[in-house]
């Protein structure tokens, strides 16, 4: 009698994986603000000269307008004279025409409580806003997964009385 014994080992697939991820890199954003002033600056220059009260500077230019204009019109005057003189040709005429000339007039005086001018207002502000951009940086890390045949086998053991006669395949 003869017997026959299969042994059968299977064949195994081993598959390892390791677990995906991933890595955040942030980097924030950034807002630079810069200011400069308020600066005021009143000039009240135009509107106290009005008022005639003014630096030295404009005292002298005013008396200088002052002189000139007084000077050309004395010299119209006394040419205007000399023309009416020579027309008339008269020494009663002549010191008729000197106190008339010479006659002070009626002195008007104008007095002002504001200025006509309006004094010079600057105002200076400066305000910059710069913004930068953050960022994100995504890394992904994904290893490929290993794996691993075992195979299988068959072993065949054929056993008479007394012999022993193996095969593997």
């Amino acid at each position: 009698m003869m017997r026959i014994q299969l042994d059968i080992q299977y064949p195994s697939l081993d598959i390892r994986t390791a677990q995906p991820y991933v890595t955040l890199k942030r980097q924030d954003g950034t807002i630079t603000i810069s200011s400069r002033g308020p600066e005021l600056s009143i000039d009240n220059k135009a509107s106290w000269e009005d008022l005639g009260y003014g630096d030295y500077r404009y005292i002298m230019k005013q008396g200088a307008e002052r002189g000139r204009a007084a000077v050309l019109d004395a010299i119209a005057q006394w040419s205007a004279d000399g023309d009416r003189y020579a027309r008339q040709m008269d020494a009663a005429t002549y010191a008729q025409m000197a106190a008339e000339r010479n006659a002070e007039g009626e002195v008007e005086l104008n007095v002002r409580c504001a200025p006509r001018p309006r004094p010079q207002i600057a105002v200076d502000y400066d305000l910059t806003i710069r913004g930068y951009p953050g960022s994100v940086e995504v890394t992904a890390h994904m290893a490929a997964p290993s794996s691993q045949l075992q195979p299988g086998s068959v072993t065949i053991t054929a056993l008479r009385r007394g012999e022993h006669f193996d095969r593997k395949g």
